[in-house]
């Protein structure tokens, strides 16, 4: 009951940082230019290549613990702030070299100040566990809801006042800061550091922590390296675009695909292992008309809703979102994959096919900006590639667990490629023959677009509607 009280949670914590997170940028595209946002996301571009690092793949180990204790908090908590303070001297140091790399003087004190927000993040990862462990889902969702609207009451009263690319950056201090300081109380636990000697009876812990953070190492490079090849060879307005485009191509990911796999691969693992497969089929069907839905409205749409949400001053710059929304789409089936994956032990499998899309997936969009200078052909084929990457990984992963069930794997995928491009096709048709406000055009093509998807579902998976349907009545 509590884990099921803590999906809902998540998911309704997840709506109102989704609200939240569009009025404040609805905000801030207006108060701030582009090559701000731009300067902001190269300097989280940088945090990205280390991020990952920050809690040493230890919150999967402690939760994992059959026993904890004092002691094994402390050890952790230790691990956490020695490794922060390692991670946010490294971006300290280096800042001088890599604004001189940029040839952009305001980004070493931005990067300075920012490695801050590293290490009150490290600080704040212990007392989150605890919660965590404990089943806290509520105390969270609040903690990081109130730390929300604090940072973008912030952030917009910074701007404001003319702060620029300041407000961002003290936002996310402030949220990193605040954040430690609200679950250190809540989770009523007082953590200590211990000594190396303490430490080393955990190595084994930490070892195979080590092996999590591998890859999500990759993860975080194939997120960043984009972005810091196009502040080299492109403008900061630009960068400033495409990460704000970005940004609203990632959130069907991060707020919709997570909340349903985790409640759905919970329901899954306790029926009958030989309908996995059905289950996992069901699963993605559900994933993509959820997630994947929104994505396929940036494609259609992006170039409208980009400069209502932001404002008249990013208009020339709508053509990134529509591509981003091909991105979100890759992003969905980059989860769904890790899912599989994670969900099968198959953690070296996640590692590989991260670094295999950080060579195949980057390369060649790399070398057509480097050689043509073109930011648009950039875009459009990083987008395009990463989509294609994570559908083969998907749909090869279930052809080697199932092979039995190629052919059945194989009609899903084509169903779904199927769905996305009517769909798609249909809202840019209607667009064209309307001569309306933009906003109206937006609803009314969106509409549509949905309605397609719906119809396409139920006509094309019969069996997995039938089978949802049941699901939701509770006869199954």
């Amino acid at each position: 009951m509590r884990a099921w009280k803590g999906g809902v949670w998540s998911l309704g914590g997840q709506a109102v940082n989704v609200i939240v997170t569009l009025g404040t940028l609805a905000v801030l595209g207006r108060l701030l230019s582009p090559a701000e946002f731009g300067l902001f996301g190269l300097v989280l571009a940088v945090h990205a290549m280390a991020r990952p690092v920050l809690d040493m793949g230890l919150m999967p180990v402690y939760l994992k613990l059959e026993r904890i204790d004092n002691h094994a908090s402390n050890v952790f908590f230790t691990v956490n702030v020695a490794v922060g303070c390692v991670i946010a001297g490294l971006i300290f140091a280096i800042s001088p070299f890599v604004a001189q790399y940029y040839e952009s003087a305001a980004l070493q004190s931005l990067l300075k100040v920012s490695s801050l927000s590293l290490l009150l993040a490290a600080l704040g990862g212990q007392p989150q566990a605890a919660l965590v462990r404990s089943k806290r889902f509520d105390l969270i969702v609040k903690a990081q809801t109130v730390v929300l609207i604090a940072g973008s009451l912030l952030v917009i009263g910074l701007a404001w006042l003319g702060y620029g690319v300041w407000a961002l950056v003290w936002r996310i201090v402030f949220e990193a800061g605040a954040r430690f300081m609200i679950l250190a109380l809540i989770s009523k636990s007082r953590f200590r550091l211990v000594g190396f000697q303490e430490i080393q009876h955990w190595i084994h812990e930490l070892k195979f922590g080590l092996e999590i953070v591998g890859s999500r190492l990759l993860m975080g490079w194939v997120g960043s390296l984009d972005k810091l090849i196009l502040a080299k060879f492109g403008s900061l307005s630009e960068l400033g675009g495409y990460s704000r485009s970005q940004q609203f191509a990632l959130m069907p990911d991060g707020n919709i695909r997570t909340s349903l796999t985790t409640p759905a691969l919970a329901y899954f693992g306790r029926m009958r292992s030989e309908n996995k497969l059905d289950n996992y089929l069901l699963l993605f069907w559900v994933v993509f008309l959820c997630a994947g839905g929104p994505c396929l409205i940036l494609m259609a749409q992006g170039d409208l809703l980009l400069p209502i949400v932001l404002g008249a001053q990013w208009m020339e710059m709508g053509w990134m979102l529509q591509w981003m929304g091909l991105f979100g789409l890759a992003k969905v089936l980059q989860g769904l994959s890790v899912i599989y994956f994670m969900d099968n032990r198959m953690v070296n499998q996640t590692t590989f096919y991260s670094a295999l899309s950080l060579v195949l997936v980057l390369m060649l969009p790399a070398s057509i900006l480097y050689f043509t200078g073109s930011i648009y052909y950039f875009v459009a084929v990083f987008s395009a590639l990463s989509a294609v990457f994570w559908f083969v990984v998907l749909a090869r992963a279930l052809h080697v667990a199932c092979a039995r069930y190629s052919r059945k794997v194989a009609s899903v995928g084509a169903f779904i490629a199927m769905t996305a491009g009517v769909s798609t096709w249909a809202a840019m048709a209607l667009r064209e023959t309307m001569m309306m406000q933009p906003v109206s055009e937006l609803l009314i093509a969106s509409g549509v677009q949905i309605t397609v998807c719906v119809a396409m579902f139920y006509l094309l998976g019969r069996e997995y509607f039938d089978r949802l349907k049941n699901m939701a009545l509770g006869k199954q």
